[in-house]
C-alpha cells in the first residue's frame, strides 16, 4: 500500500490560526520588553503558556492523517508539538456523530484514533473523507478495524 495523506480540515488554515496567535503574543511580548513593563511581560508569558497548552490539549483535534504501512501519522499543527504522533498500523478507529450548534441540531462528525479526536466536520463531503481514512486503515490491515457510531453522542 502506498502512503496516503488525508486532510479532514485544511492543515494550512490550522497552522495559520496557530501562527496568528503566536505572532500576536510575540509582538506584544516584544513591545512589553522594549518598554520594560514587567507586569505585561509576565502576563504575556502566561498567555503564551496557555496558548501552548490549548493547542496541545484534548480541545484541539487533529486535521491530517498519513496512512502508510509503517503506521498512521497524526498531524495537529506546528504548535501541537506534544500531540503529533505516530500510531501503529493496527489502530482501531471510530466515527462519532455529534449534534452541535447553538440549538444542537447540526450533525457534526469526528474520527477517533486510539483516543485522539479529529476536528469536528459537517457535511457529506467531509464525512466521506473521514470514512475514507477508516477504509484506508481497514485496507492496510486486511480486516475491519472500526465502524461508524450511528447514535448521536454529546460529550
Amino acid at each position: 500500500m502506498e502512503t496516503q495523506i488525508y486532510y479532514i480540515r485544511s492543515i494550512a488554515v490550522q497552522n495559520l490560526i496557530m501562527g496568528i496567535v503566536t505572532a500576536l503574543i510575540f509582538v506584544l511580548l516584544a513591545i512589553s520588553l522594549w518598554r520594560r513593563k514587567r507586569r505585561h511581560t509576565i502576563a504575556l508569558v502566561i498567555w503564551a503558556a496557555i496558548t501552548l497548552w490549548f493547542f496541545n490539549s484534548p480541545l484541539w483535534g487533529f486535521s491530517a492523517v498519513t496512512v502508510s504501512p509503517v503506521g498512521l501519522e497524526i498531524d495537529h499543527g506546528f504548535l501541537s508539538v506534544f500531540k503529533n504522533s505516530r500510531l501503529p498500523p493496527d489502530t482501531n478507529w471510530k466515527i462519532h456523530v455529534y449534534m452541535g450548534g447553538i440549538r444542537r441540531i447540526k450533525k457534526l462528525y469526528y474520527l477517533e484514533l486510539a483516543g485522539l479526536k479529529s476536528l469536528k466536520v459537517r457535511g457529506h463531503d467531509r464525512l466521506l473523507v473521514v470514512q475514507s481514512i477508516g477504509a484506508a486503515v481497514d485496507r492496510l490491515n486486511n480486516r475491519p478495524m472500526g465502524a461508524m457510531e450511528d447514535r448521536p453522542v454529546n460529550l
